[in-house]
């Protein structure tokens, strides 16, 4: 049994005010795929970027994909210092977690849905903690 801390640290998120509204919707998804091409079992991002690059839902900031911006509507900042991602976060209006259901998520990166809502965002996980089979 262990426990896992859930909350960033207070000296990460003191400076921020109240969540704000946004003129415009955008999106930002904390994370990155394994190097190297490989998959990584428990998160599949296959077709994210397609669902900002195709539809009418706002920007997409990717924290900690390196390279260039996929798109005009799809931007990667690399890895940013946990300061520096929090404040990223904060400019944004939504979260995600887009991973496929997997049985290994309730112990993979606990504390991103906590981080989110530290930086003022909504968050949605795509994936539950009931599995089945």
């Amino acid at each position: 049994m262990f426990v896992v801390p859930n909350f960033p640290m207070t000296a990460e998120v003191k400076d921020f005010e109240q969540p704000r509204v946004h003129a415009k919707l955008s999106s930002v998804y904390a994370g990155r795929e394994a190097q190297g091409g490989k998959k990584q079992v428990n998160r599949d991002l296959d077709g994210l970027n397609d669902i900002f690059v195709d539809g009418d839902i706002g920007q997409l900031t990717i924290i900690g994909t390196e390279g260039k911006s996929l798109s005009e509507k799809i931007k990667c900042t690399g890895f940013l210092p946990r300061k520096s991602m929090f404040c990223e976060m904060f400019n944004h209006s939504i979260g995600l977690i887009p991973w496929k259901k997997h049985a290994s998520h309730i112990f993979v990166s606990p504390i991103k849905t906590y981080e989110y809502a530290h930086a003022g965002l909504l968050f949605f996980p795509d994936c539950s903690t009931n599995f089945e089979g």
